[in-house]
């Protein structure tokens, strides 16, 4: 009776200590672990060359593009204009005054709209508006401003014939409202398209850096510049010779280093789907490309990739990853901070004493003879039992001695010690330090690494693990 009382005083005892430490022990968070996919493959870095022309400004102004960006233009459209902004804004009040008496004058005439030859302008401008309504659901800037000029200019001859039948105050302001429209028009500088193309706003500076005539030559540093593209901006004030625009060909190139075994399985001149990478969104693209040539270096292989599509797709960059194919892989998925790197002693079952989960070994300290000390076991095997370091007493060049008088005394040293990767996982409220093997299959993406369950029978599918390993030790209270 006596004993079944103090068994079960003991058994409070501990329960109310560990009550008492759950209290005041913050909260650690815990993750499931849980069957996973994730894709494994290799990205490269590469470069992006384009057939690329700039466009510089004539004179200092205001940049007005009149065509949209990643617009594809001819040759001979106008793509943006330069104007004297603050020269402008002194003069179109006058052109506006003059306007208005044009406008009052013809309220006085309504019989020169019947003169033939303005019929006639007016039946063009109604024809322009009408062919070009698909401009307007097409958002084509480009030809919207071609209409606007067209209509300008029968604008303006109808206003100079209806005006010409006059020679006294109409035709003056005829004549002043000409003027100052040639006034207007001088502090404005139009840059048209000398060839076709795709307008792009904004220049990186490496335009005539990386080329399609010397990517072939494109050595290791090169290929490792980074350009930011996020921080580059359209022009908007310019200064004469400053870049406005550049003008894109529809054939772009990927340069790229990668690993001999990899580049040795592309054929030059072959047709084949990669992977490239986003810079705005980050999702890989598949994009079909021929391979145009190849260099073997000493470290690696220079690859250049011809591509005929997508490349409005990927104007907002220069640097690019690709992957050579997609490669997804399944396992137990688990956060990448759960993972600890501890270091174990490896102790021979020669030399521990007991079984059943309960260990130990005798010490041999000197003038006090054999002193036992416990083991807190976490791996065993048939030859040996593995002790985590900073839970075990002993240190190197402590002695031990054998369970039978047939095997010498075993000295710890740094040979018995190695080191593993582990995750902490809840067991019964406790921190439990669990090994896991990480050999030919560590890969992290995204915080996550995926482990190969059939390599670490000792983690299984909807096991608690401490998400972050570092905010624990073995044995430790999670409640």
């Amino acid at each position: 009776m006596v004993v079944v009382t103090a068994l079960l005083f003991i058994f409070v005892v501990v329960h109310m200590v560990r009550m008492v430490q759950a209290t005041f022990t913050p909260a650690i968070a815990v993750d499931v672990v849980r069957m996973g996919n994730m894709d494994m493959q290799q990205a490269f870095e590469g470069m992006i060359i384009r057939y690329e022309r700039i466009y510089y400004a004539d004179r200092a102004g205001r940049v007005e593009f009149a065509v949209n960006e990643t617009e594809r233009v001819r040759q001979g459209v106008r793509v943006a204009s330069i104007s004297d902004s603050e020269a402008i804004e002194r003069i179109t009040p006058y052109i506006e005054d003059a306007e208005d008496e044009i406008r009052r004058f013809h309220e006085r005439r309504h019989f020169s709209e019947v003169y033939p030859t303005v019929q006639r302008i007016n039946t063009n401008l109604h024809n322009a508006v009408v062919g070009s309504a698909h401009s307007f659901t097409d958002t084509r800037l480009s030809e919207l401003n071609v209409l606007f000029d067209r209509l300008n200019q029968l604008t303006d001859n109808r206003n100079q014939l209806i005006l010409s039948e006059t020679r006294d105050a109409a035709g003056d302001a005829g004549r002043i409202h000409a003027q100052l429209t040639e006034q207007r028009d001088a502090h404005y500088s139009h840059i048209y398209a000398s060839d076709s193309g795709i307008m792009f706003p904004i220049i990186d500076g490496f335009e005539y850096e990386f080329t399609p005539q010397n990517m072939r030559i494109l050595n290791r540093d090169d290929l490792d510049v980074t350009i930011d593209a996020s921080i580059l901006m359209p022009t908007r004030d310019v200064e004469e010779g400053d870049p406005v625009f550049k003008l894109v060909g529809n054939t772009w190139y990927i340069a790229v280093n990668m690993p001999h075994e990899i580049a040795d399985d592309l054929i030059i001149g072959a047709d084949r789907t990669i992977f490239a990478q986003n810079a705005v969104t980050g999702v890989y693209t598949p994009i079909l490309v021929r391979v145009m040539h190849k260099d073997q270096l000493q470290l690696d292989t220079l690859v250049i990739f011809r591509v005929s599509r997508n490349v409005m797709d990927f104007l907002h960059q220069r640097n690019i990853n690709i992957r050579i194919a997609e490669d997804m892989a399944s396992g137990l998925k688990i956060p990448t901070t759960a993972i600890e790197t501890q270091t174990f002693i490896d102790i021979p079952r020669t030399h521990v004493h007991g079984g059943q989960g309960l260990y130990f070994v005798h010490h041999h300290s000197g003038e006090f003879g054999l002193r036992p000390v416990q083991l807190n076991v976490i791996e065993e095997t048939e030859t040996h039992v593995s002790i985590m370091e900073e839970t075990f007493s002993l240190h190197i060049g402590d002695v031990l001695a054998p369970v039978s008088l047939y095997h010498d005394q075993f000295v710890i040293t740094e040979r018995a010690k190695r080191f593993v990767h582990g995750v902490y996982r809840a067991d019964l409220g406790y921190a439990h330090f669990t090994v896991i093997n990480l050999e030919g299959n560590i890969s992290e993406i995204d915080g996550f690494t995926l482990v190969d369950p059939r390599r670490n029978p000792n983690l299984r599918e909807f096991h608690h693990i401490v998400i972050n390993a570092s905010e624990v030790s073995h044995g430790d209270i999670l409640d």
